[in-house]
């Protein structure tokens, strides 16, 4: 009956249900098979059988039928029937066939066509939004809202654009073992070999190809991002089920507590002091080229939308980020995340398991991007990070991490003396 329960919980997640086998509850004695009825009756479901026995106890000299099919949607049986097994079994092994509708997978994708996205429609769009409005007032957050509104109206008019998938199968070799199958010749089977061989080859040689050009002589950061664009990604990243706020509530939970700055006393004169400056409109353009990253956020604004535009609302733009800069006021928009769940190991119903993808608004990114050369350029002119630092910094990786650890160690071993490396892996 352990079928049976489930089939409780899995209702209304599936559309068919079969069950077949012992269900240890026989049909032909009306009492004993009051409550399966009943069950049968309250889920929908039906049992299928020949109304012959299927077990057959030679001890007691009886039989009961016990073996049969249950399913929601008998009309999709197509044949059924029951086969005796003496000297291998007392029960009978019972068959069924079903005639389950298959639906075609489309072979088309959509996606927009921002190529056909004429310049005179984008300003048209922009014009009745009345963008212009973002110099009227100095708060952020309104200038952004007025912002997003505009180029949500432009991105409505982006015309769609499918185009089909090009999967260029080969059904001959298909075609080739059906025939053999069919009539099992010699002369079909020949013919079959050399349509596999010649599948297997071209397999071997596109595999021998893409590795030469997606892995052979490339650096780390190239090699994960060629594995990532043909698809080579944990599987375990899709199909998370779980309650979108319970997990939202779960990662809130675990953030980071916020840091509390003291005010610093006006008195103190301090000779490297740093403030976020303006910028001009060739360092937003340089800025805003940097971005390569192609992910959308929950503004819905992508990168391909903003090159578009970019010409035409440059000095809105660059506006509404010297004001961000000088009046030291991030946006609020700009602070919401869309959040993808990713199962690091184990069950993904242990919601440690789970680590959160944050994608910021690809706005946001820009100034992220200008605040961060303001203060490397601060803190290489006043000297702020020691030379040995590697993170963060540009030119440094890990490689010349080792390379200057191991010179150093290199440098003070002696035979009369030697070296400790003391490692620490702090988590904050």
């Amino acid at each position: 009956m352990c079928g049976v329960m489930k089939a409780t919980r899995w209702r209304w997640r599936y559309q068919n249900i079969i069950m077949m086998g012992d269900f240890n509850c026989n049909l032909f004695d009306s009492v004993k098979s009051v409550r399966f009825n009943s069950f049968c009756e309250r889920q929908n479901l039906c049992y299928r059988h020949n109304c012959i026995p299927t077990f057959f106890d030679l001890a007691h000299r009886s039989t009961s039928l016990l073996d049969f099919f249950v399913c929601s949607s008998p009309d999709l049986i197509k044949k059924s029937g029951q086969v005796q097994c003496p000297g291998i079994s007392h029960h009978a092994l019972v068959l069924c066939s079903f005639g389950f509708p298959v639906s075609r997978v489309s072979d088309r994708i959509t996606y927009l066509d921002f190529s056909n996205l004429s310049s005179d429609l984008i300003v048209q769009q922009l014009e009745r939004s009345n963008i212009a409005d973002v110099f009227s007032t100095a708060n952020v957050n309104a200038q952004i809202n007025i912002l997003n509104s505009s180029l949500s109206n432009v991105l409505d008019q982006v015309p769609t654009k499918s185009r089909e998938i090009n999967t260029n199968r080969d059904v001959s070799r298909f075609r080739a073992f059906k025939a053999f199958m069919d009539n099992k010749t010699e002369s079909n089977w020949h013919i079959f070999c050399r349509l596999r061989n010649s599948a297997k080859t071209v397999v071997r040689n596109v595999k021998r190809r893409l590795d030469s050009e997606l892995f052979v002589g490339k650096s780390s950061k190239a090699l994960w991002n060629n594995l990532r664009q043909v698809g080579v990604s944990d599987s375990s990243e899709h199909g998370i089920d779980c309650d979108a706020n319970e997990l939202n509530s779960y990662f809130l939970s675990h953030q980071l507590p916020e840091v509390v700055v003291e005010e610093i006393s006006p008195e103190l004169n301090r000779a490297n002091e740093f403030s976020f400056r303006s910028v001009n409109f060739v360092e937003l353009k340089v800025a805003f080229m940097k971005i390569k990253s192609g992910a959308v956020g929950h503004d819905r604004i992508r990168m391909k939308l903003l090159k578009l535009v970019f010409p035409i609302i440059g000095n809105i733009l660059l506006y509404i980020v010297n004001n961000i800069l000088t009046s030291s006021c991030f946006p609020d928009e700009w602070k919401v995340a869309r959040v993808t769940p990713i199962r690091k190991s184990g069950s993904s119903d242990d919601f440690s398991n789970l680590r959160p993808i944050s994608v910021l608004p690809i706005l946001s990114k820009v100034v992220e991007n200008i605040m961060k050369c303001q203060m490397m350029e601060h803190f290489d002119v006043f000297s702020l990070i020691d030379d040995c630092q590697s993170a963060y910094r540009k030119g440094h990786n890990t490689t010349s991490l080792l390379l200057s650890l191991t010179d150093s160690i290199r440098k003070h071993v002696s035979p009369s003396r030697f070296c400790i490396v003391l490692s620490l892996d702090s988590h904050c």
